[in-house]
């Protein structure tokens, strides 16, 4: 094997990975940490390595002070909309509403709304299904139950509405999730 061709494929990974953490932190709103590189400090740090060790360090570094940063935005939302989440997260299943969980915490539907979308960085019917989704998906994968009673079990009595929803969402049916896994 040519060592110049291989490390010519190390450098272009090295580089392939900065670029996906670059994502990562743009997706997440992370650019202006001052922790965390900036792209072209990144690499550059990554090319004067000594070693591969070097690398995985840096790399290390980077990853764990993103996943440090995004656990401490997590812990920034304000008292309502953690509470919202908790709701979602516990009654995903049960009928619920911007306008419901607003009278619960004595808000306006609007304003939680707007709170929600800005911190979360989703509106809270997108959140909500994702989390109805998320469950049905493990449910189909895990289970051998019906898919009617998937739909029931995340909160969908319209079985037709339910596949609708999924397949919007991830692409394709239930049913053929299922057969996939086999």
């Amino acid at each position: 094997m040519n060592m110049d061709c291989s490390i010519d494929s190390f450098y272009e990974i090295i580089v392939e990975i900065s670029m996906l953490l670059q994502e990562i932190k743009k997706e997440y709103k992370l650019d202006n940490i001052k922790v965390l590189h900036n792209l072209p400090d990144l690499i550059n740090t990554l090319y004067e390595a000594d070693d591969i060790y070097k690398v995985r360090t840096v790399f290390i570094s980077e990853i764990n002070a993103i996943i440090q940063y995004l656990h401490e935005e997590d812990s920034q939302y304000t008292p309502v909309v953690k509470s919202v989440i908790a709701e979602v997260q516990k009654n995903y299943k049960e009928d619920m509403n911007l306008k419901t969980l607003s009278h619960k915490y004595y808000m306006n539907a609007s304003y939680l709304g707007q709170i929600f979308l800005k911190e979360v960085g989703c509106s809270f019917a997108q959140y909500l299904n994702s989390k109805k989704m998320e469950v049905a998906k493990e449910l189909i994968l895990n289970t051998n139950m019906k898919m009617s009673d998937i739909a029931k079990e995340v909160g969908y009595s319209d079985i037709s509405y339910f596949y609708r929803k999924f397949k919007q969402y991830y692409g394709t049916v239930p049913a053929s999730l299922r057969e996939m896994k086999k």
